[in-house]
Order: C-alpha cells, then structure tokens, then sequence
C-alpha cells in the first residue's frame, strides 16, 4: 500500500452518540477498528462521540477527542477548531449520517470544507428517505415495497382489502402511530387510524405485511473504482413482517438456493454501483417464492449489526477495510495482511447465530408482540460448527434465563392445541413454545405454515426434541459416550442435560471428561496474529484444535450482550483492563458472547472466547489455557455467583471470595458489618410474615423501602407510601409464599451520591463523589450524575470520603466497590455497597483521567496501590451525565422515574458552569430543554415548595407559565404569575390539549397518588410522543432551570477532553 496517500490527512471520526433500541455497541467496535487501521495508515485521528462509555474517545490512536452533543453546530464549531481534512461518519450508525446530512444543510458553514468519506451527499439523501430510495433503485428496474398514502381510516380499509390482510399501518402522528403497527382484519385497522379524517392534516399510510416473505441481508465492501467484494450473507430464521433486530438470524444462509444467493448479489452489487456507495454496505432483500419479484427494503451504507455479524463468523475485518475504502484507497493500495484473499479460514463448517435480547421483564407495561418496529436492545451471539449447536448458544447467551428449550418442572405447558395458537403469534418466547409443541408431536409442516419458519429450521428444532427424549430414557444414570457427544455437538448445556437426567452438574461435566467428550478450541480466521484470534468450542470429534497455553494466560470474564442494567460501561472497563493485563506481560483473553461487544471484534486487546458465560464454558477455557487467575469483577452477578457456586472452575477467581460476595449481597449481614464501624443506615427490619411487615412499618414509618430477597423475579424494589400501599403488596404478593423481606426507611428527598473506592487489602484510593440530580428515590442507573458534586457540602464530601475507605478496609476488598450514600437532613447515610457496577468507570476515565479499570486488574494481578500513579485532580469544569430512555418506542411505558432501571444508555457534557453541563447532556440524549416559550407546572403538594426555585428562574428567563389549580395558587402565594389550565377531566380545552396544540414547550409533573396516577402517566407520555421537554422530579426542575438560564446567558462551546 501506498502509505503516502492518506500521511498527515486528519481525518474526523463521528461516533453513533448512546445506546438505544436499534443502536448497540457495534458502531463503536467498528469506530475503534477504523481508527487503529486509520493510524496505521499515517492519519491523524479526531473523534467526536456523546456516550461516556465509546472506547472511541479514550483510545490511544486517537490524537484529540470530543464529547459533545451528536448536533450539526458542535460539529462545525469542532470543525473550525480542528480543520480535519475528511469527516468519517460511517461508524455512527444512523445518528452519524443524519448528523452529516444536517451538516451538509448548515446555513453556517465554514469555509473549510472538509471532504466526506464514503458515500456521495446525494446517495445518503436518497437512501435516508423511503421515496427517494424507491426513485433511485426505479432506475435500475429494481422494486421496493409500495406504500400508499391513505386520506382516512375508510381509504385504508379498503386499500387494505386490495392488499389483503395483515398489513402494516403508519402515519406521522404521534398520537395515533407511534411507528409501524401491524394490523390483521379491519376492526384493528380501524381502531388504530379512528383519529384520522381528511381535515386531520395526517399522513396515513398502508403498506402490504412482509410476514410470509423470507428476509436476507448482504454485505458489501466497494473502493471508489467500482471492485466490489462480497463480505456475506446473513439469512433471518424469522420473517421479513419482523424488524430485522427483533429476528433470529444464521450466518451463512442455510435454505436459500445458490441461485438465489447468486442474484442477490448481483442486486447488491448494482445498487452499491448506482448509488456510488464506498466503503461498506448492507442490503436487505425480501423473497417470497422462486420466480416471484424480490425487494429491497432498506439499504444502509455504513457499519451495521449485519457488518459486525459477518465480521464476527468470517474473521474478514470489515470495519478496517470499510474505513481504508471510504478514505479512497483502491484494493490494491489496502495492506495485504488485511484483504479477503490472504484470509485462512481455518474451520469452513463454522454457523453463527444472532439472537435478540429484549427487556420485557422490565418493562411491564409493553406488550411483548414482534413487528416492523425493533424492540431488542442486545444481541447474542454463538457460534458452533451445526445450526444447532449455534442455536443452543445464542439462546443461552441471550440472557434468557434458561440453560434449554423445554419448560422448567415449575412452569405449566399448555396443550398442544394453545401451543399452536401461540406460535401464530410472534413473541420473543416463540422458539420455545415451537419446541414445546414438536415435544408433543406437531406437525413441523403445520407448525412452519403457521409461523412463517422455514421448514428446514423447524425440521433443526425438532431434531433437538429427538435428542432430548433419549437422553430422558437414562433418568439417573450417565447416557452412554456416543448419546452424549451427540447432545453436546447440539449445543445441550451440562446444566440441561443434568436436569433431565437428574443428575448433579459436577458429577455430570466429571463423567463427560472421563468418557473423552470434551471440546476442541477452534478460531475463527483472523487477519492478525494468534493473540487477536476468535475462538469457539466445539464437540465435533473431528475438531481437536486446542488453544496454547502458558503460565501468562488471564481471563477476563465479559458482560454478555447488552441489556437494561449492564450495557456498553462493561466493555468499555474490559477493554481498558484487558489492555492493563497486556502491558504487564499477561496475556488477556475475554470470554464474552455479545456481537456488538469490542471485545468479540477485531479492536480488543486480546483473544476472545466466543461462548456462553456459564461454570462448564469458564472451566473448559481454564481446562485449554491453564490460566493464572480469573477476573470476575466486570461480569454480572448472576455468573459471578454461579462460579463461587460451583466446586472448581479450573483457576483461582481473583478478586472477592465467596465469604466476602456473601456479605455484600447480604443486606442484614451487610448493614451488621457497617453498623460496627458507626455508620448511619436507614431504619430497616427483616419482618417474617405480613404481621410482623405491619409493626415493623409503623416503627420505620413510611415511605418505605421493601427488597425482594427470595426468588420470586416478578416482585421488584417497592416503594411503600402507607399502610394501605403495604396491604396492596400483600395481595399481590400472597401472604405465605415464603418471600423474604428486607424493609427499609425511605429517606425522601435526600440528595444521592456514589463514589468507587480501590483496596489493595492495605491502601485505599478513593475516587471522586459522583452526585446524583434526581433525589433519592431514582434508580442510580436512571439519575443524572455530576462530578464534582454542585450542592452536597465540603464537609458531607469528607465525611463519604473517610466512610469508604472504613468500608473497603472492613470488608477487607481487593480491587473495586461501588459504595452508594444519601445526604439527609445534614447527616450522610450508607445506602449500600456493590462490587459489581461499572457503569460510572467510563465517567471517571473521561472527566477526571482515573484509569480505574487498569488500576484495579493490576491490584487484582499483583501491584499494590502505591506503585501506581493514582491522583485526586482538582477538576475545573463540570461533568453531567445523563440517560437516555426508550420511552420514544415504548409509548405505553410510564415515562415517570422509579427504583427500577428503564434507560438503555447515556451521554456526557463537560462545561465551566454546571448548567450548561446538564443543558448540553439533555441535548446530547436527544431530550432538548427550551430556551423560550411556556412551561407547564403541575406538581404535588409535597412537591410545591421544591418547585418554587426553578419557577422563579424560568420567569425571570421570560417563559410564560402554565399550573393547574393548586400549583397555580401556590406559585401566586409567593409571588409567581401563572396562567390557569385545566386539568384532565376539569374541563377542555386542558393541559393536554394545549400540549397537542403545540402551546407548551416543557412540562414539569411529579407524581401523584393511586387515584392521578393515571392522568399523570397520560400527560408524561403525551410530553414522551409530541417531544416536549419532560420533567418528573423537583431536582431535575432545579437543574433544568439552571441550564436555560446559563444557555440563555452564553453561546455553547465545544472543548477536546484530555486523555489520560
């Protein structure tokens, strides 16, 4: 290659802003591949992402970084300041085009004028707009899906009759559709189009259902000369009427014909062609039957999941060669260790599946129904050298709670009649009800016919039950050698297969290992040497490949794909830790099973084994490598838990011991440790029975606080408000279920606050106090955050600070505890202690340069605490960070903040003044605060006087202000002038009437009781869907506030972060 052509070029690396629905971890495993090829290339490397947790902005290849809003005038402002020669915006999912799309329409533009690496202006235009793509690909007598715009409802029905049924409904009304909704006879189509009439000013649309057509996607690579590569092909086991993130999908395509394949390709290729397309592309066809026109449903000319998939199952380094071709090398310029033609594969029997992670359980208020709206968060990932196999391991991987396909001895299965009926619907639970009815002998043509599954995966599926009833005729003994390599070259875990047989896991996996039936290591091809390799287990006798071993060998268990609760923060501390071990001498590898993970791509540190994060995985990797030690402490406490569990994992786990992780997860034994070193806790009690519930309450007094400590999931953290609220609980609950209760004093309206704490078992570092905005109450996951604190006092600072350190000394911890306090009344409160949370380690890295991740695996791996460069800076600016929620999918979820976590990923601002933090972090979530207009007040009586500050600075910053009755009076008493609205039910036109007539430009409504609750949820979710500036808690009004006032009085401005 020819260095010279891209030496000295400063390039711009737009990143793809927070982890939401639809937008995961791989645009920035993809971002960090481009920059470390990029640099090796001879540029110098600008990055621009808003997520604390992109390991983008941290990377050593990286010359100056930016975490600032994803918005058109950050990005010209970075521009002046910088005078990149091209802009990369390929890795920033759909925010990043959209961003440069915007960009491109800037009244302000500079006069530099920076070239844009990949596709031309004009084809991001066409593709980012469903018309425009239909025109473009017209052109070269290629079809899209029709889609007919209706006047009303009766225009739609009978478009829908021509169309036949079901159909898929949208409009642009919030109100009405909040996306694509799938509708199956007349009265549902209806019922969702009744609001729309021909004076309505609506756009309503009908488009014919996919939900029988077949759904491939193929990946493209193409230079600037036109050569084009074909990456792959992922094929979906579920249909095209399924968002592509919601579906199942196999790599390489299982069912579709060579033929097919071949004509797919040629589509793809002439549309990378027309569009003139460089760099990367997916494209995703729907096919019905041979010799019936195919579609193209979407074309997407950036980094994908599809891109990271076949990335992951080829071992070709997509998002390298994507970054080289967009910066205008030609395939002969792009360095031979990288090209398709110098790729080894070394097993050409590999299958990968990808399998969707969703939060239902979460989420309780959203129906769990599959459509052409993506609801999955994460995305799991197997691998395996049978479908089977695959399909074992990214189910299990998927974090569904379920080690099999078959129903648990404790849950009901229904008859085969009702099974049939579910699996007409499309559900995340239907893989398992098909099973469970070929367990009871369905027709597999039947069950096909009815859940638009290819024949031959369910013919796969139902090779599993074949399997799974002999195994069963062994009850209480080990199967024979040769039935059992046949279960585990399917994919059954030891876990399942000792359930069956009734049979302890240990002796089980004992008896395996002595018949011989034990997994070879293979790789899956990698253009780098040995220690970037992928691996996956398999029992295929044929493979006996096994990892080298050496006595340097650390493994770093992973998080898993990403969900609600663990997201993006874990990779980003595995990869600063695998990095730490590396630059000891280790050698790290990651057993990690996410698609979108850094850590399972081509930008980790080290080798990664593919697979799921279970006691059998971790000892066979221990069996392979013979490692020094396992690091448990960025992985989830499910598995960590497990591996204590079990008798022997194959290595020491380094870290915590099973005694110590006892205590912490113990929340008498834990509260017994602190109430020795004279720490104040909340009141608490641990009542036995709904008697004992009722004279513990009165003691405590309410609110109050009821923990779950038995097994029963489906009773989350409650906030009790009165004695009736506490009967209701045990209603719910049932009385004597055998739940076990911790109860704990509410301590409402105090002022939050978390700190990490780093213990050698000697020294004690402890970094700096985090405060949380939102008061007590709020998930800490779901708060905003600001470092340094803005209004906990000097000395409640050093007394957090002289508290953890007494806590981590007492629980004599080596490595990281997250300690989380509460600010009452002028006293400090322990409110609990973690060793498992990572999600404020990236906020540390960024806003104070505390590499808390390295530090702590090097304490893990040896090194004391001072033999390493710790520092307590004295920062000069503030840092906010803010979550960012789904609620714009999930409309039937309450948007209202409580103890269980709903965000999916978050943002970071920096400024001199803590309002302008909190105002650029509330732009950068794509939740922007007004800066003129109306806001409407309507609170509780508790919260009327909190509410009183931040009223008075909006008046003051011109806003007209908007209450309801008693806010209204309440503001006038003191002094405030609002204007009076009705409420629901007092009269029209009301609050919510002047929301949807675009009067209100930000609403601030705190819960209130039983009886407005629902009113309440009904004024946060129409704020939700008509994008008005929505805020739930007295401390966020304060903040908002703040914010306003300080954007009002000053221009944003943009600033590099330092690296540390």
């Amino acid at each position: 290659m020819n260095n010279r052509s891209l030496a000295n070029t400063t390039v711009l690396i737009i990143g793809a802003g927070p982890t939401r629905i639809g937008q995961s971890g791989e645009c920035d495993a993809g971002a960090v591949e481009a920059a470390m090829a990029l640099n090796a290339a001879g540029c110098r490397i600008i990055a621009l992402d808003s997520n604390p947790d992109a390991v983008l902005t941290d990377l050593e290849d990286v010359v100056t970084a930016y975490v600032e809003p994803l918005q058109p005038d950050d990005l010209e402002e970075i521009i002046r300041i910088e005078k990149p020669d091209a802009i990369l915006p390929i890795f920033g999912g759909r925010p990043g085009l959209h961003l440069i799309e915007q960009w491109n329409e800037h009244p302000l533009h500079t006069t530099a004028q920076p070239e844009v690496w990949g596709s031309p202006a004009a084809s991001l235009a066409q593709v980012l707009d469903k018309d425009g793509l239909r025109s473009a690909l017209a052109a070269i007598q290629l079809q899209t899906l029709n889609i007919f715009t209706v006047a009303d409802a009766d225009e739609a029905a009978a478009k829908a009759q021509s169309l036949e049924y079901p159909v898929v409904l949208r409009c642009d009304d919030p109100d009405i559709l909040v996306d694509g909704v799938m509708v199956y006879n007349q009265d549902e189509l209806r019922a969702s189009a009744a609001a729309v009439t021909p004076e309505s000013g609506v756009s309503l649309s009908v488009e014919a259902s996919l939900m029988t057509w077949q759904q491939i996607e193929v990946e493209m690579l193409r230079d600037k000369q036109g050569q084009t590569i074909l990456a792959g092909a992922v094929e979906y086991v579920d249909s095209a009427g399924i968002h592509p993130g919601d579906a199942i999908a196999v790599f390489p395509t299982q069912t579709v014909p060579d033929d097919i394949l071949a004509a797919l390709q040629t589509h793809a290729r002439r549309i990378v062609d027309h569009l003139g397309i460089v760099g990367c592309a997916t494209i995703r066809f729907a096919l019905q039957s041979p010799g019936r026109p195919v579609l193209i449903t979407a074309v997407h000319p950036r980094y994908t999941r599809t891109s990271a998939m076949v990335e992951r199952a080829t071992g070709m380094p997509i998002a390298s060669l994507a970054a080289l071709l967009a910066a205008g090398l030609t395939w002969d310029q792009v360095p031979e260790h990288l090209t398709p033609s110098r790729m080894k594969q070394i097993n050409p029997n590999l299958v990968a599946v990808k399998w969707p992670c969703w939060a239902f359980d979460r989420l309780t208020k959203v129906t769990d129904r599959l459509g052409p709206q993506m609801q999955a968060l994460g995305q799991a990932l197997g691998l395996g050298s049978t479908f089977e196999e695959a399909f074992h391991k990214a189910m299990r991987a998927a974090d569904t709670d379920r080690d099999g396909f078959s129903a648990r001895e404790s849950e009901t299965v229904p008859a085969l009649p009702e099974l049939l009926t579910e699996c007409a619907q499309p559900t995340s639970r239907r893989q398992f009800t098909v099973y469970e009815a070929l367990k009871q002998n369905a027709n597999a043509g039947a069950l096909a016919a009815v859940t638009h599954i290819a024949p031959w995966f369910i013919e796969r599926i139902q090779s599993l039950t074949v399997i799974e009833a002999e195994i069963c005729r062994f009850k209480g003994v080990v199967p024979p050698e040769d039935l059992l390599r046949k279960a585990k070259c399917k994919g059954f875990a030891d876990s399942y297969l000792a359930r069956l047989l009734d049979l302890q896991e240990a002796d089980l996996r004992s008896a395996r290992i002595r018949m011989g039936v034990t997994p070879g290591w293979l790789t899956v091809s990698r253009p780098v040497g040995p220690d970037g390799a992928l691996r996956y287990a398999a029992y295929d006798s044929r493979h006996t490949a096994k990892a080298t071993t050496t006595d340097k060998h650390v493994v770093i268990i992973g998080n898993g794909p990403v969900r609600i609760g663990r997201g993006l923060e874990c990779d980003h501390a595995i990869f600063h830790a695998a990095g730490a071990a590396k630059a000891m001498g280790f050698t790290p590898v990651v057993v990690n099973n996410s698609l979108t993970s850094i850590t399972t791509g081509h930008g980790g540190p080290g080798a990664c084994f593919c697979d799921v994060l279970c006691p059998e995985t971790i000892q066979a990797v221990a069996d392979a490598l013979h490692p020094m030690g396992i690091v448990t402490q960025f992985a989830a406490p499910s598995i960590v838990r497990r591996l204590h569990a079990a008798d022997d994992v194959g290595a020491p786990l380094l870290g915590l011991s099973a005694a110590q992780l006892q205590v912490i997860h113990d929340r008498a034994a834990l509260r017994q440790q602190f109430r020795q070193l004279g720490i104040p806790q909340p009141l608490a009690a641990q009542p036995r029975n709904m008697d004992e519930a009722r004279k513990a309450a009165e003691t405590i007094g309410y609110p109050l606080w009821l923990h779950r400590t038995g097994v029963r999931s489906d009773l989350p953290l409650q906030l009790v408000l009165d004695k009736e609220s506490l009967d209701a609980f045990f209603s719910r609950a049932g009385a004597d279920d055998g739940i076990s209760l911790f109860m704990e004093s509410f301590l409402e309206y105090a002022i939050e606050a978390q700190v990490d704490v780093l213990c050698d078992g000697e020294d004690v570092f402890v970094a700096p106090v985090v405060e949380h905005i939102e008061l007590a109450g709020v998930h800490a996951g779901d708060s905003a955050w600001v470092v340094p604190p803005y209004s906990i006092a000097p000395r409640h600072i050093e007394t957090i600070n002289d508290y953890a350190m007494k806590c981590a000394m007492a629980l004599g911890i080596r490595g990281l505890l997250n300690l989380r306090f509460a600010v009452y009344r002028d006293t400090v409160y322990l409110l609990d202690a973690s060793c498992d949370i990572c999600r404020d380690l990236a906020l540390m890295q960024k806003s104070a340069g505390l590499s808390l991740a390295d530090w702590s695996i090097r304490v893990l791996l040896g090194n004391c605490l001072r033999d390493l460069p710790l520092k307590s800076p004295q920062l000069p600016y503030f840092s906010v960070r803010s979550a960012v929620f789904p609620f714009n999918v999930f409309t039937q979820e309450d948007p209202l903040l409580g103890p269980q976590m709903k965000s999916t990923g978050s943002v970071l601002a920096l400024s001199a003044s803590f309002g302008m933090a909190y105002f650029k972090a509330l732009e950068a979530a794509a939740n922007p605060l007004p800066t003129e207009g109306t806001v409407l007040i309507t609170v509780t009586d508790e919260d009327k006087a909190s509410i009183l500050e931040p009223a008075r600075v909006l008046q003051e910053q011109g806003f007209n202000i908007k209450a309801t009755q008693g806010t209204r009076d309440h503001l006038a008493e003191h002094g405030i002038e609002a204007t009076l609205v009705n409420k629901l039910g007092f009269g029209r036109p009301n609050l919510v009437d002047d929301m949807k007539n675009g009067q209100v430009q930000m609403v601030i409504n705190t819960p209130s009781g039983d009886q407005s609750h629902q009113d309440d949820s009904y004024i946060r979710t129409t704020a939700i869907r008509r994008r008005i500036a929505n805020i739930t808690t007295p401390a966020s009004a304060v903040a908002a506030a703040k914010g306003i006032a300080a954007r009002r009085q000053g221009r944003i401005s943009v600033a590099p972060i330092k690296l540390p």
